[in-house]
């Protein structure tokens, strides 16, 4: 046989799947498994039981020569972030820009442990065992450091960059940064409301009567109102269940591309009853009632008669864009 250390590895009890999988990191040319492994009889049986992988090995080999010793579990555990072959060993800089003494000039896992020992004087054994405890992978102790970066703790602080518990530490902080993120979500949210509206107040003072931009059109026993934004259009959709509320429409009235309208009974003005939304030219897109109903008899004609109104005051329109005020009421009520 060209390679007597693999016949050796299966007549001692390695499977041959193990064997030829993890043969190229072992010494091919050995005759005895203490040389094949170059370890003692007691950590080639635990490695026979769990099957150790040959680069968490490799590590373990690493570490027993250079710092302080980890288990081969320990090795194992933090194989892909320390073995090339299985994936991240190059890392980018944590924030860069902000982190010191941390740096930029570490590329890899290794590099990052050694600048780790200037900060705490954990070796990289010792680090990995610390981490190990917690069952927390190099990765997320990165994300850790991320988060007390970004809530402006001194990661210079060693009980800061090394907490007692440090996937404990990473909860809370996650977690806190989490609610700061919610916090200026929202505050973006709100501003972009804000600004939307605006440009809502802007669609409906240029495309919609005057004397309906704070007045109400009454015939018989219905009223209709423009939606003023989107506040307006949340709570008629939390009302009537339906989606007037979820801001597409907001979005098209914001461009003018379509407007929405607001039916109510005239004896109970405040109280959502029928959404309608028109088309720039005041023709019906969608009338619907409570869970997206279809409209009475009732409610449609005084809907046309509503529309058809709107579309006769074209002309008074221009008038009124180049006035700067309304010229007339045209049967229309000023809400109070």
């Amino acid at each position: 046989m060209k390679y007597p250390a693999f016949e050796i590895l299966v007549k001692s009890g390695f499977n041959v799947d193990w064997s030829i999988d993890n043969f190229s990191q072992l010494n091919s040319n050995a005759a005895n498994l203490r040389d094949i492994f170059g370890l003692n009889i007691r950590e080639i049986r635990e490695i026979r039981k769990q099957l150790f992988s040959g680069s968490s090995i490799a590590i373990y080999k690493e570490f027993k020569e250079k710092w302080t010793p980890i288990t081969l579990a320990m090795a194992e555990f933090f194989s892909g972030e320390l073995d090339p072959k299985r994936g991240w060993v190059e890392m980018d800089p944590i924030n860069s820009k902000k982190m010191d003494p941390i740096n930029s000039k570490w590329k890899n896992a290794y590099d990052f442990m050694e600048l780790f020992a200037e900060l705490t004087g954990f070796d990289p054994g010792k680090f990995l065992a610390w981490l190990y405890r917690d069952k927390m992978h190099i990765h997320d102790y990165l994300d850790y450091l991320n988060e007390c970066l970004t809530l402006g703790l001194d990661i210079k602080n060693r009980d800061v960059v090394a907490p007692k518990h440090p996937m404990e530490a990473h909860r809370r902080t996650s977690m806190i940064v989490a609610q700061q993120r919610a916090r200026e979500l929202e505050a973006q949210r709100r501003q972009r409301l804000v600004s939307q509206d605006e440009q809502i107040a802007k669609a409906i003072r240029r495309n919609i009567p005057a004397v309906l931009v704070n007045g109400a059109f009454e015939s018989g026993v219905y009223r209709a109102t423009v939606a003023r934004g989107n506040a307006d259009l949340i709570a008629e959709s939390m009302a009537l269940g339906h989606c007037v509320g979820t801001g597409d429409y907001a979005d098209a009235m914001s461009r003018g591309s379509s407007f929405i309208f607001f039916v109510r009974r005239r004896e109970s003005p405040d109280a959502p009853f029928f959404t309608m939304e028109l088309s720039p030219d005041f023709r019906i897109l969608q009338l619907r009632g409570r869970f997206n109903c279809d409209p009475p008899l009732d409610v449609s004609a005084f809907a046309n008669e509503f529309t058809a109104w709107l579309r006769r005051q074209e002309k008074p329109r221009r008038c009124e864009r180049r006035l700067g005020r309304p010229v007339g009421d045209g049967g229309i009520k000023r809400a109070v």
